[in-house]
């Protein structure tokens, strides 16, 4: 209702807790992102990644398109594509080869030449990014696609990999609550103290 009497055409509303339990689920979403699931919430979620798919997975709404982090654990995956209800409206996101892949040709070989500055590894803001690019770009809307690019780098991202200076001392700042997001931010600040000294 709020973004409605303001006038907002497109919103982001991102889910606190799982999904199928969550106040969001109320929303009429046309495009459902899923980003990397891992163990948190175990206690309301379930205590396997299968279990805590399934909860994120009910976000998919019946004609919506779909973008899902790419998951190793076949469990996760099973999860997620038994909620799609049109394989050519989902797209897997290879964050360890930056490619999108649809649901319906997901079963095929996809061992493109990688990139050698592809690892794996990915930072928290490009992640945002890429699959932000390809909800759009399912939905489309190719112009705006085409600006993601530029608007992160206009994009102040406060808390994430944040680094502020506090009486002469500098001092980072990360909103990672849980093992997987602590992890995610260890391994870029390694990443980033490398680059410094390269």
């Amino acid at each position: 209702v709020a973004f409605r009497e303001a006038g907002i055409e497109r919103a982001v509303v991102e889910t606190g807790l799982g999904g199928r339990l969550d106040p969001t689920i109320l929303t009429e979403a046309d495009c459902c992102i899923i980003t990397e699931i891992a163990l948190e919430h175990t206690d309301v979620l379930g205590h396997t990644l299968g279990e805590i798919a399934k909860e994120k997975a009910a976000i998919i709404r019946k004609g919506a398109v779909v973008v899902a982090r790419w998951s190793y654990d076949a469990d996760v995956r099973a999860a997620i594509e038994e909620k799609v209800t049109d394989d050519d409206r989902a797209w897997w996101w290879r964050y360890d080869r930056d490619s999108f892949i649809q649901f319906s040709v997901a079963h095929e070989s996809h061992r493109p030449i990688l990139d050698k500055e592809i690892d794996g590894y990915i930072p928290y803001l490009k992640e945002a990014a890429r699959l932000a690019e390809i909800s759009l770009f399912s939905k489309m809307r190719y112009k705006s696609s085409k600006l993601v690019e530029r608007a992160v780098m206009h994009t102040h991202w406060p808390g994430r990999m944040q680094w502020i200076e506090y009486s002469g001392a500098e001092i980072l700042l990360d909103a990672a609550h849980n093992a997987s997001g602590m992890s995610r931010a260890c391994a870029q600040v390694i990443v980033e103290m490398q680059n410094n000294t390269a």
